[in-house]
């Protein structure tokens, strides 16, 4: 990830999620043209040991973390740098 600092940790770019292009296959199949998502909730599937869980809230855009904070230092997202 190049809008992380090496050094500081602080980022450059806000990183958000996205969930605008999710559907529910069943109601495309049906051809409602409804998405049929009207509530999202996020949560991590998979992290490294050792790494604390970020509140994600609902919502379809969530943002994770804001242009010019630093990371916490718990969560491992930058490349070539390993906690151990």
């Amino acid at each position: 990830m190049d809008s992380v600092d090496p050094v500081t940790g602080v980022i450059s770019n806000t990183i958000t999620l996205s969930g605008q292009f999710s559907f529910d296959p069943d109601n495309w199949l049906s051809g409602s043209g409804d998405l049929g998502i009207r509530s999202y909730q996020w949560s991590l599937i998979s992290k490294p040991a050792g790494c604390l869980d970020v509140p994600l809230p609902p919502g379809e855009v969530v943002t994770i973390f804001t242009a010019g904070n630093g990371l916490p230092w718990s969560l491992e997202i930058r490349p070539g740098r390993h906690r151990r």
